[in-house]
């Protein structure tokens, strides 16, 4: 999994502080059903590592927009969080 809080820069505003909660929160919850189901925990690695691993270069959206559309191009049920509205790929 990859730990996508440890790249970012500390909270400058409640909006961002509130984000990053949220991210953990979730991340949280996909460490938590991964030991549900698979009944092993599943490793964090940090987000330079793992672009790394995937041959992607950069760092911010663009590059995670890129390991998302990896992820999905090799698993084939890969969830999305689109926005309930547009239908867009949310950002965060």
């Amino acid at each position: 999994v990859d730990d996508s809080t440890a790249d970012r820069s500390a909270p400058a505003n409640k909006a961002d502080n509130s984000a990053q909660h949220a991210i953990a929160m979730l991340q949280g919850l996909v460490i938590g059903d991964c030991k549900r189901l698979f009944k092993v925990a599943p490793v964090l690695v940090a987000p330079m590592r793992s672009r790394h691993l995937l041959g992607i270069r950069g760092r911010g959206p663009f590059a995670r927009r890129e390991v998302y559309e990896v992820a999905s191009s090799r698993v084939s049920d890969f969830p999305a969080v689109r926005h309930e509205k547009s239908g867009n790929l949310n950002q965060d």
